[in-house]
């Protein structure tokens, strides 16, 4: 599945999984929120494919080079230079029965 055509993705963080809206601007802050309470995250297409994970600060794998540098990074990029304030982020933890709950 392309990460555009998901209306959600996946961020697995702290061994917990949660899904937010899909858009770069939440993802990057997503990555950005994870890095400030110092974890790593995996973002993952709906149907369980990484599309970019973190480790520490780093950016550590990523399978979608496009959606990396012509979204992802100038959004992330914005929010860690302070030039852009990381929006509020709404994320929904996986319930134990494969639905979202809040």
């Amino acid at each position: 599945m392309n990460i555009e055509n998901a209306s959600y993705v996946k961020a697995v963080m702290g061994g917990k999984e949660y899904a937010i809206q899909n858009n770069p601007k939440n993802v990057a802050a997503a990555i950005y929120k994870a890095n400030a309470a110092q974890q790593s995250i995996s973002i993952l297409t709906p149907d369980n494919i990484t599309v970019v994970s973190s480790f520490g600060p780093f950016l550590d794998r990523c399978t979608d080079f496009s959606y990396l540098n012509s979204k992802l990074v100038p959004e992330l990029t914005a929010m860690q230079t302070l030039s852009q304030p990381v929006p509020q982020l709404q994320m929904y933890r996986s319930a134990d029965r494969g639905g979202i709950k809040r």
